[in-house]
């Protein structure tokens, strides 16, 4: 390469700050990602329970729909 060694420690400086900023840059995309992953779970977490409380909604006013009129139709006389 160079004669010059203070040149020579310069880059071998510069190598290890380009090598030290990717394992930075690494270190805080693999955090990014983890976090990206929890708040996935949570969404889907909560997503689960609103759909559930839904259908049991739903369940809940279809039997209450269904309700007063089966029961004029049983043991209903004229």
């Amino acid at each position: 390469m160079h004669n010059d060694p203070s040149l020579t420690r310069h880059e071998a400086r510069a190598h290890a700050l380009r090598r030290e900023a990717m394992v930075d840059f690494w270190r805080g995309a693999d955090a990014v990602w983890a976090r990206l992953q929890l708040d996935a779970a949570a969404r889907l977490a909560r997503s689960t329970l609103r759909l559930q409380a839904r259908l049991r909604h739903r369940a809940g006013a279809s039997a209450a729909q269904a309700a007063p009129g089966a029961a004029e139709g049983m043991g209903a006389r004229r």
